[in-house]
C-alpha cells in the first residue's frame, strides 16, 4: 500500500502536468487564429468544448486572396469543427478551388438571402451564382 500511493500521486501529478501543458498550446493557437482572422477582414466566434475540441466558425464578406489563405493555414490544426461562411460575396470558381485547397479541413458555406449554402464541390461554386 505505501509503495503504491507515491507511484499513482506521481501518475496524477503527471496527467495534471500534461493537460496544463495542452490547454496553454491549445490556447496559443486558438488567439493566433483568431488574430490571422481579424487581420484578414473576418469575424471568429467559438463554443469552446476543451479538451475534446471546439466548433469555430467564421464569416467573411469578401474572398480571400491567396497570401491570406496561406497565413490562415492553420485553421487545418484546429482541433474541432472549422466552418468559414462567405456572406453575401460571390466567389470565382478560382477562388473557391484557392479556398478549398488552403483551407481543406474546413467547411465553406455561402450566405446569401439568409439561407446558408454549403460548398460541396468546386462545380458549386456556378451553380450557387445563379440562385
Amino acid at each position: 500500500m505505501r509503495r503504491l500511493f507515491p507511484a499513482s500521486l506521481i501518475a496524477v501529478l503527471l496527467v495534471a502536468a500534461l493537460m496544463t501543458w495542452d490547454y496553454h498550446r491549445v490556447d496559443a493557437r486558438d488567439r493566433r487564429v483568431a488574430a490571422a482572422v481579424v487581420r484578414c477582414g473576418g469575424r471568429i466566434g467559438s463554443l469552446p468544448f476543451w479538451p475534446f475540441g471546439t466548433e469555430y466558425r467564421i464569416s467573411v464578406t469578401r474572398p480571400w486572396l491567396e497570401n491570406e489563405l496561406e497565413a490562415l493555414g492553420e485553421l487545418n490544426t484546429l482541433r474541432g469543427t472549422v466552418t468559414v461562411a462567405f456572406v453575401d460575396c460571390e466567389l470565382t470558381q478560382h477562388e473557391l478551388e484557392l479556398a478549398k485547397k488552403y483551407l481543406n479541413d474546413c467547411h465553406l458555406f455561402r450566405i446569401a438571402n439568409n439561407r446558408v449554402i454549403p460548398w460541396t464541390s468546386a462545380t458549386n461554386a456556378e451553380k450557387t451564382k445563379l440562385q
